[in-house]
């Protein structure tokens, strides 16, 4: 490669920098900026899966209504027709069945209103993690086009290396070797643009799933609007202790909330199926109108009698077990809460410290490594392999501190899924 044509490469390299570059600040003034409240509002509005839950809680909740109730009445009409020429005889009257004891209905009506009190904890769960996930989108979003704003600085850097380069070529203190190999480096980082082009664009898609935009034909075309990159995303340290995150899930959990509702509606089923050893009552009442004698009107009474004991009994001990397997589930439920928190709450403490570092110490040491061995080069005591080193180093601790500030708050988002809104300002943050 001579000095015209790496000229002429490096005229279209910066030509595609500065449009693309032009083009994410137009992209950004022209599109609303968006942010976690704004995407959670529109999923709790519209996401499929919560629409689900709540008709799921409807349905229980009628259902409870219709466990209040004894079965319907039976009610009937008959007619004489045979033999012919005999005397015309009808009868029609009403059966009721009658739950005994009168409790039993009472055990019903409680199991079913506690399988609805579940689902309404089951909505809360549907809603809490579709919350959860709709902020770790936006934050996989922002990660995405602040890793691409990075890059594309990285290009301006790697326009400014390859000038120094092509000017210690010029006057004779380096090889050719190294501004060709700047122009390598440099078709990279734009291959990693446009890689990174196109994982924004599926996140995209994603947040649309979320929100339901593509369900109601209003797809947000290439972006629902852009996190503000440039903004500084503040990582605090957490103002609550791991015990206080643990104790915030073993109340709040809505998980827990599902199974302790489900262990209930276990008990009651238990109690219903004891006391399934009494008898129903039948009550019944007929009226026979015939034509050649005077009406009749008979009372009726018959009992559902459990006969065979074997059946029952298997019945009682059925759901006494399936009562004891849902105790067992909401004690398992409980412990992973904990377990899932407390070690969400460590992780977002290192993330919040690692960030620190990133900030106050990684970050500008890297910066200045690159100063220094890019003006050994110049000067002659360096070369070209140390300072793309140097660079490529700049870049990934860039890189990584952007992951661990986003990493933050999808923990942040994972962790309030578990225990709910957390106390205090900035969600329990300090």
């Amino acid at each position: 490669m001579n000095r015209e044509s790496f000229r002429a490469k490096k005229i279209l390299i910066l030509a595609v920098l500065v449009i693309k570059t032009a083009a994410g600040v137009n992209n950004g003034a022209d599109t609303a900026r968006l942010n976690p409240e704004k995407l959670v509002a529109e999923a709790v509005k519209n996401n499929p899966d919560i629409k689900a839950a709540r008709e799921r809680l409807n349905a229980a909740t009628a259902e409870a209504s219709i466990a209040s109730w004894p079965s319907q009445p039976m009610i009937f009409y008959e007619e004489k027709i045979a033999p012919s020429g005999s005397a015309r005889v009808s009868m029609f009257g009403a059966e009721q069945k009658i739950p005994m004891p009168p409790n039993k209905l009472s055990a019903a009506r409680s199991e079913a209103m506690a399988r609805s009190m579940a689902e309404g904890a089951a909505l809360e769960e549907t809603i809490r993690e579709v919350t959860a996930k709709t902020k770790k989108a936006y934050w996989d979003y922002y990660l995405a086009l602040k890793t691409l704003d990075i890059h594309r600085e990285n290009l301006r850097l790697l326009e400014t290396l390859a000038s120094t380069a092509e000017a210690a070529y010029v006057t004779g203190k380096k090889s050719r070797a190294d501004f060709v190999r700047a122009a390598g480096e440099i078709a990279l980082a734009e291959n990693e643009v446009i890689r990174l082009e196109t994982e924004s664009a599926k996140i995209v898609a994603e947040i649309n799933r979320i929100t339901g935009a593509a369900a109601r034909g209003d797809v947000h075309g290439e972006s629902p609007g852009e996190p503000d990159v440039s903004a500084d995303i503040t990582t605090p340290a957490p103002a609550t202790s791991a015990r206080q995150v643990a104790e915030g899930a073993r109340k709040n959990s809505a998980a827990a909330k599902r199974l302790g509702e489900l262990r209930k509606a276990g008990g009651e089923r238990r109690i219903f199926e004891t006391l399934s050893w009494f008898p129903d009552l039948r009550v019944g009442v007929k009226i026979a109108r015939m034509e050649m004698s005077e009406d009749e009107t008979r009372l009726m009474f018959a009992a559902d009698i459990p006969l065979w004991a074997p059946k029952q009994s298997s019945a009682v001990r059925a759901a006494a077990s399936r009562e004891n397997e849902a105790a067992r589930n909401l004690e398992a439920g409980i412990l992973e809460a904990e377990a899932a928190a407390t070690a969400l709450h460590y992780e977002i403490v290192y993330l919040a410290r690692a960030a620190g570092n990133y900030k106050t110490a990684i970050l500008p040491a890297a910066e200045q490594s690159l100063e220094i061995t890019r003006a050994d080069y110049v000067t002659g005591r360096g070369n070209f392999t140390d300072l793309i080193d140097t660079q490529r180093n700049l870049l990934a601790q860039k890189i990584s501190f952007a992951g661990a500030r986003t990493d933050y708050h999808k923990r942040l988002a994972e962790l309030e899924f578990i225990v709910g809104e957390l106390p205090g300002a900035n969600g329990g943050l300090k």
